[in-house]
């Protein structure tokens, strides 16, 4: 589906998930706009395989901007790229298996911090192969927590993700196994209240590696 400079205003229902094979393409002018839902707003909705995303702005929805759900015992293969998405308290979540998924060139940006947002949920998003799930080349601002990752995550690479103004955590791990983080940049986290942290981790993280840019800075932790 090709677009041109187009705001949808989403006004009495979620949008459709997308279920099958298909490619949503803007031009950069394309705007999904979830303000009139209030404050359970979903934004887009991916589970179908050999699906992308591309060039489109989520904005306003207040719950979720972009979910993506992987297969339960077969992967399946959704890329995005280029996407923006702003003021949801979740801007992307991503459970379930995948096949060769690439995310990236996204802009994430709460707008505000405030207690309990969070900017990118990766939780038992696995891949059938080494970095088979790759989410890089992104930036996350302004939520309570940047990135939040759990449970199984093996063959899952982080990679080349800048988070910005978080107030809690820059990176969170609660027991994420087989986690790949690399070249990641935290700063200016806002709190310098006792727990706060850049990356925090809890639980059995077995497998999982985290490398920082030298430009990181724990700015108030």
């Amino acid at each position: 589906i090709g677009l041109a400079d187009l705001t949808v205003n989403v006004t009495s229902a979620a949008l459709p998930t997308v279920t099958g094979n298909i490619a949503i393409a803007g031009n950069s002018n394309v705007t999904l706009n979830g303000s009139l839902l209030g404050d359970s707003g979903i934004g887009l909705t991916i589970t179908g395989t050999n699906s992308s995303l591309s060039n489109v702005t989520i904005a306003n929805f207040s719950s979720t901007g972009l979910s993506l759900v992987g297969g339960r015992a077969t992967p399946v293969d959704i890329d995005v790229s280029n996407v923006t998405i702003t003021g949801s308290r979740l801007g992307l979540s991503a459970a379930g298996q995948f096949a060769t998924s690439t995310w990236q060139n996204l802009t994430i940006n709460a707008g505000t911090p405030s207690t309990g947002t969070i900017g990118v949920l990766l939780s038992g998003a696995t891949g059938p192969s080494a970095n088979a799930v790759t989410f890089s080349n992104s930036a996350v601002l302004n939520y309570a927590t940047g990135i939040s990752a759990a449970k199984a995550l093996a063959n899952t690479r982080v990679q080349s993700v800048t988070v910005s103004n978080s107030s809690l955590y820059g990176l969170s791990l609660a027991a994420a196994t087989g986690l790949t983080v690399q070249s990641l940049v935290v700063n200016n986290m806002t709190s310098a209240a006792a727990g706060t942290a850049g990356i925090y981790a809890t639980g059995f993280c077995t497998g999982s590696s985290i490398t920082v840019s030298p430009t990181t800075t724990f700015t108030g932790t």
